[in-house]
């Protein structure tokens, strides 16, 4: 692994656990002496959110964030929607990246639809349509880092976590705390629900156009 790709990683770790420093000393050839680059967050993934996609353009202000805690599995989650047609989920495992996705982010999906339906009705951003997770989670920007005793990986390539307790784990703790955000919260709520409703308008004007 050349020093690049090890800052990045040192990065990703310093924001997947806040508070944890990391440093990296690089001897290059021919240079006038080491290279110290030192990686460390007290947010964690918000910060990492909003670093990863600095320059989006996010319909609402405020990032939703989670943690739960537990000895044999947790989770931590950050999330925000912008204007990017498609969504943006990266998943971390035991700290380990996992590419390809999994169960965790299928949990979040089921928990996010629900919540937005609903406010969308109750703050009157829609009236009769028929919203789909897709729509839900057009523009979706989220950072999800799970810690589970015995992951499940799909192949050796450990690309994609397919325990199936982390769909019901992810899905209880976004189901009980991602409406209290949107209550909390009505003008982020109503964005968010806007968005959605955006992505579901585009999807019909696709269906007519084919």
């Amino acid at each position: 692994m050349d020093c690049d790709n090890l800052a990045n990683r040192f990065r990703e770790i310093s924001y997947l656990v806040p508070g944890l420093e990391l440093t990296l000393i690089e001897h290059r050839f021919k240079s006038n002496g080491p290279v110290t680059r030192t990686f460390r967050s007290g947010v964690g993934l918000p910060e990492f959110l909003n670093c990863r996609a600095a320059e989006r353009d996010w319909v609402h202000g405020e990032v939703f964030g989670l943690e739960t805690a537990g000895s044999e599995q947790r989770f931590q989650l950050a999330m925000r929607w912008s204007r990017q047609s498609r969504e943006d989920l990266l998943l971390f495992v035991n700290l380990h990246p996992a590419p390809f996705g999994g169960t965790p982010l299928e949990g979040l999906r089921r928990a996010l639809t629900p919540a937005i339906k609903k406010y969308s009705k109750i703050y009157g951003v829609l009236n009769n349509e028929a919203l789909t997770a897709a729509d839900c989670t057009a523009g979706l920007s989220a950072v999800l880092s799970v810690y589970v005793r015995e992951p499940m990986w799909a192949g050796a390539t450990k690309a994609k976590i397919v325990n199936p307790e982390l769909i019901s784990l992810v899905q209880k703790a976004v189901n009980k705390l991602f409406p209290l955000y949107l209550e909390a919260n009505p003008n982020d709520a109503i964005a968010i629900a806007r968005r959605a409703l955006e992505a579901f308008h585009q999807r019909q004007a696709r269906k007519r156009r084919t």
